[in-house]
């Protein structure tokens, strides 16, 4: 049995139901084996694989806001498809595995909110989340993805910021 500060802490690494009641859900079906990191939000990966070493194609995002935004549409198809390819060109002989991205949530960055005490500064910058569900040649999750990010006032900014946090930790593991 988990002593209350271990259930503390195992709790608060899953994702938790408030946050995907406030910001919605995406494209992973279960949330339950994900958890925190210092750079990823929340992320799952199968035992014994590793990420950096192997070889991507990226499907076209799918956009489940209501947000008809083609700039950040666009820096995530071509943004991640770059980076990956980087990561690929690395790892010739990799297996290839097929990542479907979707964003979850995004909010357009909004100058009234530089008043929020404490916290207008980040408020105020446009929002992006992204789920990133990684399958390998037999159609088996290796791994899973949910994280935001918050920068400038444009989608596409923020957007921009979590492709580059996602290219660090893959590129790591």
């Amino acid at each position: 049995m988990l002593s209350g500060l271990a259930l503390a802490a195992t709790a608060h690494a899953q994702v938790d139901q408030e946050n995907l009641d406030d910001y919605g859900t995406g494209i992973i079906k279960d949330y339950a084996n994900l958890r925190s990191t210092d750079t990823i939000e929340w992320v799952w990966i199968a035992p014994g694989v590793k990420l950096k070493e192997h070889r991507y194609e990226v499907k076209p995002v799918d956009n489940l806001t209501s947000y008809d935004d083609e700039d950040m549409e666009d820096m995530i198809d071509s943004g991640l498809a770059r980076t990956m390819k980087r990561i690929s060109e690395r790892n010739a002989a990799g297996t290839l595995l097929q990542i479907t991205p979707a964003v979850y949530w995004a909010e357009r960055g909004n100058a009234n909110k530089l008043w929020v005490p404490y916290s207008g500064g980040h408020l105020a910058q446009a929002g992006v989340g992204l789920e990133l569900v990684i399958i390998d040649d037999t159609g088996k999750e290796v791994a899973k993805f949910r994280h935001s990010g918050r920068e400038g006032y444009q989608l596409r900014d923020a957007a921009e910021e979590v492709i580059d946090d996602l290219r660090k930790y893959i590129s790591a593991h």
